[in-house]
């Protein structure tokens, strides 16, 4: 018997083991080492993705992403149609014209992989939960100019 598995159940168990972040490593590494994607899109689907909620959407304008991510309305839209066609993102809500009130317009964004996508985060391996507590390191740097004496 095999399991039937959906986008919502196999991105909840990649992301099970982070610590920080709602993003798993599986996750980040199948988008950053996606061959036809460029860096301002993997940029912007990353920045989708962290602020995304539980139901992997998010509310931006136009202006919003253009501020956050330094690019121009014109190459945030290529991006983000780029993006939707290769199937990392849902919307209905692109701008056709890009007027000062169109920009500032709210679109509602659907985080997602496409099904190759899919299929790594589930042959992906699992981490251990156990994860080791970090040491505090102790720096003294004003130990070594007090021994140099010029």
């Amino acid at each position: 018997m095999q399991a039937s598995y959906s986008f919502s159940r196999i991105i909840s168990d990649a992301r099970q083991f982070t610590r920080t972040t709602k993003i798993s490593l599986a996750e980040v590494l199948f988008v950053f080492s996606h061959s036809q994607l460029t860096e301002t899109e993997k940029m912007l689907w990353l920045f989708l993705a962290m602020h995304a909620n539980e139901q992997f959407n998010c509310r931006f304008s136009y202006m919003q992403l253009s501020f956050c991510l330094n690019l121009s309305s014109e190459i945030l839209h290529v991006a983000l149609k780029r993006l939707i066609a290769m199937g990392f993102l849902d919307t209905e809500d692109l701008l056709d014209s890009f007027t000062p009130l169109a920009l500032m317009k709210f679109c509602q964004f659907s985080v997602q992989l496409p099904l190759e996508g899919l299929l790594a985060l589930k042959k992906a391996p699992k981490l251990s939960v156990n994860l080791p507590k970090r040491k505090p390191i102790t720096i003294n740097l004003l130990n070594n100019r007090l021994n140099q004496r010029s």
